[in-house]
């Protein structure tokens, strides 16, 4: 049993800041056993108080692993930040590393003279957690469609349509990058579609296009706009001429 866990916390990504403060952890624990040379009873005690800060940090970083993942789960789980200022007031939360939480696909595009309509599909595989289970309605935050040439278009140069026009009972910041909400797959998840309007010009100078999203934004009434922060990639099919 061991072996499993020990198994599947390697799996584990810590992020970034708690990975820093174990670093730091060790490190204070190295100078403290380098400076041990005299053998005395205030050098072994300062030997003892530097296993014990790595050994507090390395508790920290596992209770924390715990609280976002508790059945530690082979895939990595996204966190809260909060959100300060130039003056370190928390101004707002965002959620964090949810890249392996949401599930972006796109369908066959639909030429006409001008513009192409590519479908979009978005699901949140865990729609019964924290934080899917509280959101009511999805928008697109930042985004780019990129060219094989290199060539990009940004999310104010693409058209995002709604496949259905529905009325909220409250006010939507970004309503014109929204997602309609969709049948989901299962009862544990969230699905939400849309069509991108993209110029049909870029079709015809690449031999293949990439959407890449950077952000989504949650909604529900009462609650400011929760920024979810990821990386999602995925493929436009182009048309054989």
């Amino acid at each position: 049993m061991g072996n499993n866990i020990k198994k599947e916390m390697d799996k584990i990504e810590i992020p970034a800041e708690l990975h820093q403060r174990s670093v730091l952890g060790v490190q204070k624990a190295k100078q403290e056993l380098a400076g041990q040379r005299d053998g005395s009873g205030m050098g072994m005690k300062r030997l003892w108080q530097g296993i014990g800060g790595v050994i507090a940090a390395s508790a920290l970083v596992f209770a924390l692993m715990m609280a976002v993942e508790p059945g530690l789960a082979s895939s990595v789980k996204g966190y809260f930040k909060d959100i300060v200022n130039g003056r370190g007031a928390v101004t707002g939360t965002e959620y964090r590393q949810a890249t392996d939480e949401i599930k972006v696909e796109l369908g066959e595009p639909d030429m006409n003279a001008e513009n192409a309509v590519v479908p979009l599909t978005v699901t949140i595989l865990h729609g019964t957690s924290v934080p899917y289970r509280e959101i009511e309605v999805v928008s697109l935050g930042e985004f780019t469609i990129v060219g094989s040439s290199g060539e990009m278009l940004d999310d104010k140069e693409v058209t995002v349509q709604a496949i259905t026009d529905q009325d909220y009972s409250f006010e939507i910041r970004d309503s014109s990058k929204l997602l309609s909400e969709a049948v989901p797959d299962d009862n544990s998840s969230k699905k939400f579609q849309a069509r991108l309007i993209i110029p049909r010009d870029i079709f015809e100078r690449n031999h293949h296009l990439a959407l890449r999203i950077h952000s989504f934004y949650g909604h529900k009434k009462g609650d400011a706009p929760l920024e979810i922060k990821g990386e999602w990639e995925a493929q436009i099919k182009l048309q054989e001429s």
